[in-house]
C-alpha cells in the first residue's frame, strides 16, 4: 500500500499527474474533461455588485463610499455589506477619514484583489471563447454536422 495510512485510494495529498491538465490540451490525462468554465467562477468576485466594486477600484485605485454608491446605484446598506464581504476576503481594504470635516470611508483594491479580478476576467474570457465556438451561437454546422456543438463529443444539437 503506497498511500497514507487508512487511505483507500492510496495517495491522499500526493500530486497525481493524471489530475493535471495536459499541456495546451484543455483535457486531463485521465480523460475526464476539465470543468465547464462557468463552474470555475469565484463566487465572491463574480457576484455582480462585488465585481462592479472591484472593477471601479481597479480603474480608480481607491474610491470613497459616496462615489461607489452613486456609480453603482446602491443603497448604503447594500454597498456596506458588499464592502464587508470583499474586505473579509482580503480583496479590498477600507479606511476611515475625513473630507471637509465629514467622515468618509475609502475603499482600495489590494494586490490579492487585483489578482482575483484578473483571474475572473480570464475565466469569463474562457467562457466567451467557448460560446463563440458553439455552432448554435456562431451560426456554424447544425445537427449532424459533427460530433457535437463546438466539436465536443457527448453534446448534441437537439431540435427545439
Amino acid at each position: 500500500m503506497s498511500g497514507a495510512a487508512g487511505d483507500p485510494e492510496g495517495g491522499a495529498g500526493v500530486d497525481d499527474p493524471a489530475d493535471r491538465p495536459a499541456a495546451n490540451s484543455g483535457a486531463r490525462l485521465d480523460g475526464i474533461p476539465p470543468p465547464h468554465p462557468a463552474l470555475t467562477f469565484d463566487e465572491v468576485v463574480h457576484q455582480r455588485t462585488r465585481l462592479g466594486i472591484l472593477a471601479v477600484l481597479a480603474e480608480a485605485g481607491q474610491a470613497d463610499f459616496p462615489y461607489l454608491r452613486r456609480v453603482l446605484g446602491l443603497t448604503d446598506g447594500n454597498l456596506g455589506r458588499h464592502l464587508q464581504i470583499l474586505e473579509e476576503s482580503r480583496l479590498i481594504m477600507t479606511s476611515k477619514g475625513y473630507h471637509r470635516r465629514r467622515p468618509r470611508t475609502w475603499a482600495e483594491i489590494t494586490p490579492e484583489g487585483r489578482r482575483a479580478l484578473q483571474s475572473e476576467v480570464t475565466r469569463m474570457k474562457d467562457l466567451i471563447k467557448r460560446l463563440d465556438a458553439s455552432p448554435e451561437l456562431s451560426g456554424g454546422p447544425g445537427p449532424g454536422g459533427g460530433p457535437g456543438p463546438g466539436g465536443r463529443p457527448g453534446l448534441t444539437n437537439r431540435p427545439r
